[in-house]
């Protein structure tokens, strides 16, 4: 039997108490189970689903999304309680995973088994889903998704996070996962229990074990004359903040339910009400306003024991983006209550200390300009100065030491940062020693190979969990060519942290390197929060599809780019009309044969003036002439530019723009009429971050730490009839 793979999301459906009810009535059971059948398949099929399994007293069903699989569970979940449906009751498991595709249709796998494990745990009436089913369910409504934490699954290895959706209440459903957790205790480790619970409540201290938050309604902030229409806005605003909060929940804290808090609008003893008879740790609260097309608000997290105000930020964005700002006021919030609680040194932090560490924070989609980073050290330098065992403080200052290391105007301020950068990184590394995030960034900062690849090892053994970490290590992946790897590991990152802009934004950068553009479109269509650079983004998909001979495909993103480009911030606007012009201009020449010539005079324009390109548009420029010339033509320019503007030879602190632009860009798809000339490696060899650059990637030092296949070539050398030896050109190149 031939097998393909491919990603499904599978329902597993279950008739609850089949077998006790075919012992009452054979028939009507029988009966029940045909009519599931009928609604299931009348629900699946308008979501592109079908069923491909009937075995026994249940269903599996495949669906093409996460948000169709989940739609179909809530519509079986609500027709099965209707008296007239003659349904049984259900239980469901939904998972998105790879499975097998059997020649007669059957899928098999891992997938399936997670989607039927799930199901067996869910509570009749209910469905319980997989993270990464939640990660993509993008619907939005009314739906609310509870978060159980991580469970082991019965006969596998992993444990998963899983969330319920449904009608049971969370603490039913809390039981029935706690129940097979416990399955296998005995009766004496049970009353060892009861006596270890009753210890604990006799010694356990008055504070929470965790934060327990409470979200006050929003005041309106209107005039006088629209009060009633505020009032009404900012009641509905408090009502979407509180499901957001939840939802994007996780078992970091617990949420007062809305209406208890509600309850308390206007009592001057709110605050001692929720901290004395609800046990809440911390209080939210703001105001909120509609002005025309945007939004803004006014929040504080308040610490309950104290009253004193944690954190205030102000927040501003278009009504279209209603959840995309909630999300990041979740965001945010979490953050100043990780902080404010005595997880790093025993203590809480200074609270002058923590607004200096918030307020540098902000929207992070943009990264700041020299000034920007400069201000924003400064904050943070003033920071750890109150507050010197402020770890989290010394990783942005770590952070922020090492943008500045590319932003800054001169090579003395350069080795500055360097060097100030190495000595953050140093005290962060001996405030949280187990922190994989301390160890990276003093790698980043190393000079010493052997101690560098020390650190990264030691930075991706603790990190397998960590964000940031693997997001970081996917562009060295990337870098040396690796860009399916790349791209697996920055999933995984976003997986973790799907609401991180910038774990987001490297994801879609690494997707840019695949041969599949259509995932790099997929990821930026089906955005949570707007992420930065997007016209960028869909530049390199157009380019990416001419460069694999598909115009078609080109025009569609071409659409999305001209949309996209729309909305890039001022400071690029330059740079954003140019690369809407050489888009137009590429696609048109593909599609067009009276438009070539004017778009190969764009090219030898481009190749006279390729001297004083800026950095950022050098690699852009290049495809341009690859598409509509030819690639003698590009490399004609590229070794014009080098000679113009050689890249740096021997900098230790951190390469010139343009190098990092080669390191970046170098196997993107768009590349692709470059690449498949033996000439390319000899151009990359002409910069040192290929040859003799500090950074991990090249003399084998990535390759112990990841286990990666000796002289591995790149990825798109092993596409099909690509033509010539990749080992024998870099070989020779770098020689």
């Amino acid at each position: 039997m031939s097998e393909a793979s491919k990603l499904a999301t599978i329902l597993s459906v279950d008739a609850a108490g089949y077998s006790r009810a075919a012992e009452r009535d054979q028939s009507r059971a029988a009966a029940g189970i045909a009519s599931l059948r009928e609604a299931a398949a009348q629900i699946a099929a308008p979501l592109g689903g079908r069923i491909f399994s009937t075995a026994g007293d249940g269903l599996m069903l495949e669906f093409p999304s996460a948000s169709a699989g989940v739609k179909a569970a809530r519509a079986l979940l609500e027709e099965s309680r209707m008296p007239s449906a003659n349904l049984p009751r259900l239980r469901i498991g939904v998972h998105l995973g790879e499975v097998l595709v059997a020649e007669n249709g059957d899928l098999l796998g891992h997938g399936v088994n997670v989607a039927a494990r799930l199901q067996q745990m869910a509570e009749p009436g209910a469905a319980l889903a997989s993270e990464a089913v939640r990660t993509q369910w993008r619907a939005g409504g009314d739906l609310v998704f509870t978060p159980l934490g991580r469970v082991q699954l019965d006969k596998m290895d992993e444990k998963i996070a899983v969330f319920a959706f449904g009608a049971p209440t969370a603490a039913t459903l809390l039981s029935k996962v706690n129940q097979r957790r416990m399955s296998s205790w005995v009766l004496p480790a049970a009353a060892c229990l009861v006596l270890i619970v009753l210890a604990a409540f006799l010694l356990a201290p008055k504070e929470p074990s965790r934060p327990v938050l409470a979200l006050l309604p929003m005041l309106a902030d209107g005039t006088a004359a629209d009060n009633g229409a505020a009032r009404n806005f900012a009641d509905a605003f408090s009502l979407e903040l509180h499901d957001t909060l939840s939802q994007s929940g996780g078992g970091d804290l617990s949420i007062l339910g809305y209406a208890t808090s509600s309850g308390l609008r206007g009592d001057v003893n709110a605050l001692r009400t929720l901290r004395t008879d609800l046990g809440v740790s911390h209080v939210l609260e703001g105001a909120v306003k509609q002005n025309g097309e945007e939004i803004e608000a006014s929040i504080a997290l308040i610490n309950a024991r104290t009253g004193a105000q944690l954190w205030r930020e102000r927040f501003k964005d278009r009504y279209a983006n209603l959840y995309p700002l909630q999300m990041r006021i979740g965001k945010r919030m979490r953050e100043a209550l990780r902080l404010s609680q005595s997880a790093e040194a025993g203590r809480e932090i200074d609270p002058a200390a923590l607004r200096l560490y918030m307020s540098v924070l902000g929207a992070n989609s943009t990264l700041p300009d020299a000034q920007g980073l400069r201000d924003r050290i400064d904050a943070l330098a003033r920071a750890v100065e109150i507050a010197p065992d402020f770890a989290r403080a010394w990783h942005q200052l770590t952070f922020a030491y090492s943008a500045y290391r590319f932003a800054a105007p001169t090579d003395a301020e350069r080795e500055n940062a360097r060097s100030q950068g190495w000595r953050a990184a140093q005290r962060y590394l001996e405030l949280t020693p187990a922190d994989p995030r301390a160890h990276y960034w003093v790698a980043e900062f190393e000079q010493d190979a052997a101690r560098r690849t020390a650190l990264l090892q030691e930075a991706l053994k603790r990190g397998q969990q960590d964000s940031d970490v693997l997001s970081n290590m996917s562009a060295y992946l990337s870098g040396v060519g690796r860009t399916e790897d790349g791209f697996q590991m920055a999933s995984r990152a976003a997986a973790i942290d799907p609401y991180a802009d910038f774990i987001v934004s490297r994801q879609i950068w690494r997707s840019l390197h695949l041969s599949d553009l259509a995932i790099a479109e997929n990821l930026l269509t089906n955005l949570r929060e707007p992420v930065r650079l997007t016209e960028v983004r869909w530049f390199a998909i157009v380019m990416g599809w001419l460069a694999q001979d598909k115009p078609d495909r080109a025009q569609s993103a071409l659409i999305v780019l001209e949309a996209a480009s729309q909305d890039a911030p001022p400071a690029t606007a330059a740079a954003t009309a140019l690369r809407l012009e050489l888009a137009r201009a590429a696609v048109e020449a593909a599609t067009n044969p009276a438009a070539r010539r004017r778009a190969r005079a764009m090219a030898e324009q481009i190749s006279a003036e390729i001297a004083t390109t800026p950095p950022a548009m050098v690699f852009d420029s290049l495809v341009f002439i690859s598409l509509v010339a030819d690639a003698d033509a590009a490399f004609a320019a590229w070794d014009a530019r080098l000679m113009a503007a050689p890249p740096q030879t021997a900098s230790l602190v951190a390469p010139d723009q343009e190098t990092s632009q080669a390191f970046n860009a170098w196997s993107r798809t768009d590349m692709r009429k470059l690449q498949r000339d033996p000439r390319f490696f000899s151009y990359l060899a002409r910069y040192p971050i290929f040859a003799a650059e500090p950074y991990p990637n090249e003399a084998g030092e990535m390759k112990p730490m990841l286990q990666l296949i000796a002289e591995r070539v790149p990825d798109f050398c092993n596409e099909p009839i690509f033509p010539y030896d990749c080992r024998a050109a870099t070989a020779k190149a770098f020689q």
